[in-house]
């Protein structure tokens, strides 16, 4: 799809408030992110919510897009329901922008021929998915990623893809059983042959798991080569 070019591209989920932090470290690290909101989350407490004049301020200097109203897993609700959900968390992050949104990202990466179609309908032009160890798509509307800032247990399947990302040296894959490692491996495997490195994440868990300083250090990695394009998620789907 893009050939040997190689881009890189943040997203950062459900809008809380510690999504001001990963703002700051962007910053200084001269990165792109797309932070997806859930302006009423049922999963967050009101005051873990980013504020609308929060929101707004971001904005300025980073992609806001879609994730619902609720953070509702959209697999579940019957059409009619989807679209009021997708349609009404838009509307809200418009009103607070000034801005179009036209990213969206699947809350629980759940989705379904009707939530694409919904997104159509819409008029989005990128949707993300939570699929992992991806370096480009074939669907503008359920797109994978490359790397969760989060060190997950592997299944057997994900082990094997984690070994061949690893160059299948199993000292070097069970090193990136870290997820920072991880990170910058992929990293580096997608500078070599071209593609969508894809970094994404949640604040509040890089926040639980006091994982500030690791986050600077990948984002420091990854930043700053004069070989990459660093652009927001919904750059492809203007692609």
């Amino acid at each position: 799809m893009i050939g040997k070019r190689v881009f890189v591209t943040t997203s950062w989920d459900d809008g809380h408030i510690k999504d001001i932090e990963v703002a700051r470290l962007l910053q200084k690290h001269n990165l792109q992110g797309t932070f997806y909101v859930a302006p009423e989350s049922s999963l967050l407490e009101r005051q873990e919510r980013l504020p609308r004049k929060v929101i707004a301020s971001i904005s300025d200097q980073f992609e806001i897009g879609g994730h619902t109203r609720t953070h509702a897993d959209l697999s579940k609700l019957a059409a009619a329901d989807v679209e009021a959900e997708i349609a009404s968390g838009r509307e809200i992050l418009e009103e607070a922008t000034g801005k179009k949104i036209s990213a969206f990202c699947y809350p629980y990466g759940a989705y379904n021929e009707t939530t694409r179609q919904a997104l159509d309908r819409l008029g989005f032009g990128y949707a993300r998915t939570v699929k992992q160890f991806t370096f480009g798509f074939t669907d503008r509307l359920c797109a994978g990623t490359t790397v969760h800032c989060l060190s997950h247990h592997y299944n057997n399947r994900k082990a094997f893809t984690l070994l061949r990302a690893a160059g299948y040296n199993p000292v070097r894959a069970w090193r990136c059983l870290d997820w920072a490692r991880l990170a910058k491996t992929l990293f580096d495997t997608c500078r070599g042959n071209g593609g969508i490195y894809h970094l994404w994440g949640h604040s509040w868990e890089v926040d639980q798991n006091n994982d500030w300083s690791r986050l600077d250090s990948v984002l420091s990695y990854i930043s700053n080569r004069d070989d990459v394009t660093y652009v927001a998620n919904g750059y492809f789907g203007r692609e």
